[in-house]
């Protein structure tokens, strides 16, 4: 059976191949940022939204 936190760091996981895609498609256009940046944000920013919407859902059952 799948947990919960596995689809978590599942969906944190695709977020950072896909950070990965778009960061090796800038180092091929030598621009700035690249493939770990790119993983770096899209890691960051999966986590957040995840944190947003699961991470305080007790707090807000009374509202």
């Amino acid at each position: 059976m799948v947990t919960v936190e596995l689809i978590y760091i599942l969906r944190i996981l695709v977020a950072c191949i896909c950070g990965m895609i778009i960061g090796y498609e800038r180092k091929n256009r030598l621009k700035e940022a690249g493939i770990r940046t790119h993983c770096l944000v899209a890691c960051g920013a999966a986590l957040m939204m995840i944190l947003s919407k699961y991470g305080f859902f007790r707090y807000s059952i009374g509202f």
